[in-house]
């Protein structure tokens, strides 16, 4: 069951405080008292230029009474154990603001295997909450809850230069303090309109996404506008291959997919059946031997058809009214995924949308 108590009173703080720790024995002893209090927020500061997974630089907390800057740098080893173990503690709320970036840092920067009991503020605005649309940023989100307006100075600087400068480490306890403030106007607004629950399920929903694109090899489809939907069926297949290739050695060696080879240079290479001469890298080499001697593509292999993804575009334009008069993001409503799992099946899958009239809005159409 998920939680749906709102946190205790917070604590005001003054936000040129903080503790930077940089040794185990101070960051369990954190730890140990933030079991206890059972709420925390999080945010992370990673450096993502040019590597494939984000370098996580400073992990910020803030526990409703201080901030606490913990130094991945100088807790290297084991000096992190406590904050990993906490992070998969059912028992303790982990409150972040757009949770996709931190996750991923946790589970390939810290090798985070359990992740539970984690809000996700930006998920719940997308329920609807007066005041806050979901196109608010976390800034805008704390200057409407709490009037103080964060600084973006440092918003780009360099977290993994070491020592941190004064400013940027203010800059990171900035980021984290008023979060809770946030997270508590968002969770009675959304405990008000019966909407708390469908928020903490969405949160784990999304959670257990995230963690299984960040173990697995899922690729990225280019973008319709190289239109790899052109391509036969066996060159669906072959793209398909090309890229859990790049996303295998990207991963492999932390680099950018974009370092090892062009999105448009990959469909390109599988529409003319050959890769140019130019391309001497080891990529290439490997994608050269593939496109020249193109695997066999199974019977089993089943490329997403053009008439399911209209079909999609479809149920999703059909669906705008509905999440209209729930105040409710379209996109959170009607997420592709969904979508396509209705058309296959003529269901609705199990979850919260059960509960808003979807699957009646639509049904004539599957």
């Amino acid at each position: 069951s998920f939680c749906t108590l709102l946190p205790p009173p917070i604590q005001k703080t003054q936000t040129n405080m903080y503790t930077y720790v940089t040794t185990k024995s101070a960051a369990n002893a954190l730890c140990r008292k933030w079991r206890e209090l059972g709420i925390i927020a999080v945010d992370t500061e990673f450096m993502r230029s040019d590597t494939f997974y984000p370098m996580l630089c400073l992990i910020q907390v803030f526990d409703g009474s201080g901030v606490a800057l913990l130094d991945p740098f100088e807790l290297r080893g084991d000096g992190l154990d406590g904050f990993i173990s906490l992070l998969g503690d059912r028992k303790v709320t982990k409150v972040f603001f757009d949770m996709p970036q931190d996750v991923e840092c946790f589970v390939t920067g810290l090798r985070a295997t359990h992740l539970e009991t984690i809000f996700d503020i930006k998920i719940a605005l997308a329920f609807g909450v007066d005041g806050l649309p979901y196109s608010n940023s976390y800034s805008t989100s704390v200057a409407t809850v709490t009037g103080v307006t964060l600084p973006k100075d440092q918003q780009r600087s360099d977290w993994y230069r070491r020592p941190l400068l004064e400013r940027q480490r203010q800059y990171a306890a900035n980021d984290v303090v008023h979060m809770l403030d946030v997270y508590k106007y968002v969770a009675k607004h959304l405990q008000e309109s019966n909407r708390l629950v469908w928020a903490w399920e969405e949160c784990e929903s999304r959670k257990d996404m995230l963690l299984r694109d960040c173990r697995g090899d899922k690729y990225v489809l280019p973008s319709s506008k190289y239109n790899p939907g052109a391509l036969s069926r066996d060159q669906q297949y072959l793209l398909g291959v090309l890229l859990s290739m790049r996303e295998r050695m990207a991963k492999q060696r932390n680099t950018p997919r974009g370092w090892l080879a062009k999105d448009t240079d990959i469909v390109s290479a599988v529409k003319k059946g050959y890769t140019p001469n130019v391309y001497f890298t080891e990529f290439w080499q490997h994608a050269h031997l593939t496109i020249t001697n193109p695997p066999h593509t199974p019977a089993s292999f089943s490329p997403t058809p053009s008439s399911r993804k209209s079909a999609i575009t479809k149920l999703r334009t059909e669906l705008i009214p509905l999440a209209e008069s729930l105040n409710m993001e379209p996109s959170l409503l009607a997420p592709s995924h969904v979508l396509e799992e209705m058309i296959v099946t003529k269901q609705l899958p199990p979850s919260w949308r059960s509960h808003t009239g979807m699957f009646n809005a639509v049904s004539h159409l599957l």
